[in-house]
């Protein structure tokens, strides 16, 4: 289950991120959008569960890889409030600051994912660190790939 909400917070924050950048946006961008955002999830939940895994031998083997991935999804979990932010601001307030709150919630997802490896045994700042590095080349990878949309 926590796998499909935030992969699927993910798409829905590209869906929105391109309904702000392109006006009148069609299907096919909101398609582009959502594919772009799905290989987005890809990389960052791929990305931290494998560096996790692999500056923390001994989290891998007291909790396994499952265990390491859990501790990502339930820090990107943290997404929710936010993707709520911005559907409101998107659909209610016609704001265009879908992308925006993307970001801060990759960031804060990447964050708190961080913590939950300390408190199944992790130690480091790099815990903390490596996961803010890896939310802010996704979100400028993600927010650039978005806003290109429209030129489509």
């Amino acid at each position: 289950m926590k796998w499909t909400l935030v992969i699927l917070s993910f798409v829905v924050f590209g869906v929105l991120g391109v309904n702000s950048a392109v006006p009148n946006s069609k299907a096919s961008h909101i398609a582009i959008g959502a594919a772009v955002s799905l290989v987005m999830a890809g990389i960052s939940l791929g990305s931290s569960i494998s560096l996790f895994g692999a500056l923390n031998p001994e989290v891998r083997r007291k909790h396994g890889v499952s265990g390491i991935a859990e501790g990502v999804l339930d820090g990107y979990m943290y997404m929710l409030p936010f993707l709520a932010l911005a559907t409101l601001s998107t659909l209610l307030f016609k704001w265009q600051a879908a992308m925006s709150f993307a970001s801060a919630a990759v960031m804060i997802g990447g964050a708190t994912a961080g913590t939950e490896m300390m408190k199944r045994g992790a130690r480091g700042m790099k815990n903390m660190l490596i996961p803010s590095a890896i939310g802010f080349l996704v979100t400028m990878l993600w927010m650039g790939l978005i806003g290109s949309i429209s030129k489509l």
